[in-house]
């Protein structure tokens, strides 16, 4: 399989499923789902911002699916399943961060998925 790592999604912040010490959050499973169904089986590229890994060692980065070119980090944000992460604005890409800000902005105008359950 080659070399396996972490990787967190740069940007944003998904509700908590798996967290040893916090429990489900609101819209957590929805969004793991959601995740699962954009990038479960498929080939992903992987693209770094301002910074390589968090103070876990976890990778950070921009995901997109390469067959369709999806980019998952805004594609969770636009739909409701994700916030745009702002304690950590500047390890982003300036111009990817503010894209993420105002697909956030849309769907809490359309009360989009965690807008409008939590």
């Amino acid at each position: 399989l080659g070399d396996c790592r972490v990787i967190r999604y740069l940007g944003i912040d998904t509700p908590e499923t798996v967290h040893p010490e916090k429990p489900i959050e609101c819209f957590g499973p929805e969004s793991y789902e959601y995740n699962k169904k954009l990038v479960y089986g498929e080939k992903i590229l992987l693209f770094k911002g301002k910074k390589d890994k968090d103070i876990f060692g976890r990778y950070l980065r921009y995901v997109v699916v390469r067959n369709s070119g999806n980019f998952v980090n805004n594609d969770l944000v636009k739909n409701g399943y994700a916030i745009v992460y702002e304690k950590y604005k500047d390890d982003n890409d300036f111009d990817v961060y503010e894209n993420l800000v105002y697909a956030m902005k849309k769907a809490q105008d359309q009360e989009l998925g965690i807008w409008s359950s939590c």
